[in-house]
This record gives C-alpha cells, sequence and structure tokens, in this order.
C-alpha cells in the first residue's frame, strides 16, 4: 500500500513537473519563434518591422541599426548580404509605401546602400530627401 502511495506521489509530482516544464519551454519555444519570425536569408520589410518591434519590446529603445538588430539576435548575423540582394526592393516599397522611416532605412541599409543623408533624433532615424535616397518613394511623403 505504501509503495501504491509513493507512486501515485511520484506521478503526480512528475505530471505536474511536466506541465511546468512545458510552459517554461513553451515560453522560450514562443521566444525563439518570435525571433525566427525575424530571421531569414534576405530580410524583408515584414521581417525587419518585426525584428524591430522585438527589439523595441525586449531591449527598450530603437536599434541603432541592421547590425545592432544582427548582433543582438533579430535578424541573421550574415557577414554580408547576398551580392543580388538588390533585389527588387522597388516592390516591397511599393506594397509597404507608408512604412515607418526606421524601417525604411533598414531596407536600404540591407540593400547595401550608404545611409548618408539620413539623420537621427533621439535614436529615430528620419528619412533623406529625395536628392539623397536612391528610393525617394520609401520614405519621402
Amino acid at each position: 500500500m505504501g509503495n501504491l502511495i509513493t507512486g501515485i506521489i511520484a506521478l503526480s509530482l512528475t505530471a505536474l513537473l511536466g506541465v511546468a516544464g512545458a510552459t517554461i519551454w513553451g515560453d522560450v519555444a514562443h521566444g525563439s519563434q518570435a525571433r525566427a519570425k525575424a530571421t531569414g536569408y534576405r530580410n524583408s520589410a515584414g521581417q525587419i518591422q518585426s525584428a524591430i518591434d522585438l527589439f523595441r519590446s525586449q531591449e527598450g529603445g530603437w536599434p541603432a541599426s541592421m547590425a545592432e538588430l544582427r548582433t543582438h539576435g533579430y535578424l541573421k548575423t550574415s557577414a554580408a548580404v547576398e551580392p543580388s540582394a538588390a533585389w527588387a526592393f522597388e516592390e516591397d516599397f511599393v506594397v509597404v509605401s507608408g512604412v515607418s522611416p526606421e524601417v525604411c532605412l533598414a531596407l536600404l541599409e540591407e540593400s547595401g546602400w550608404t545611409a548618408t543623408g539620413w539623420s537621427r533624433s533621439a535614436g529615430v532615424p528620419s528619412c533623406p530627401t529625395a536628392a539623397t535616397s536612391p528610393y525617394p518613394g520609401c520614405c519621402n511623403r
């Protein structure tokens, strides 16, 4: 009888720990999934926006650059973007014409464009003028 009670208690504890473990693991996995959503071989506007949102919620403040997003693991940390990464950015810009300045800057950085003409106010990038941006429709609105 004692072994039966001990066995029931052991099974109950195992079940409770299993539920707690699953909950904790679920939270960890959810965080991993959130970061995974923000990664990819090439980073689209949506992925960059997700990475920025996640960075702001977890780190506080605005990321300084794409490099900072990569350093913190919010975007793929490849050493270089594929040479053809200037891929059809115009198509994305048409789709995301109302994109925020920080996402626009990130997209331009991702395409390999040096962000001359950009300025930051309180860590938030502002849009370049049409004359300095290779994609004037991205931010200048």
